[in-house]
């Protein structure tokens, strides 16, 4: 899951108005004496399926920077290496 900083936006952005939606929904329940119960358990699944996404991205992101970090480290090495044999 590799997603860029704009995308990561236009997908916050989108959680963001899916909440309002819901926030909506919520008021126009309560003004029409519903039950609002399925807004709750909607609002719910809108921030579990975030979190599961969000979580995914930070892993992502952890990993890209671990593997960044051996090759920039392997890169090091390597160099060290060369320098050493080529000056004998």
């Amino acid at each position: 899951m590799c997603v860029s900083e704009s995308e990561l936006v236009d997908c916050q952005s989108t959680y963001e108005y899916g909440k309002q939606l819901l926030q909506a929904a919520l008021v126009l329940r309560r003004s029409m004496h519903l039950e609002l119960e399925p807004n709750y358990e909607q609002a719910s699944r809108l921030a579990q399926a975030w979190r599961v996404f969000f979580k995914g991205v930070n892993e992502q992101s952890v990993r890209n920077n671990s593997a960044a970090l051996f090759l920039q480290q392997s890169d090091d090495v390597s160099l060290t290496y060369l320098r050493d044999h080529l000056e004998r």
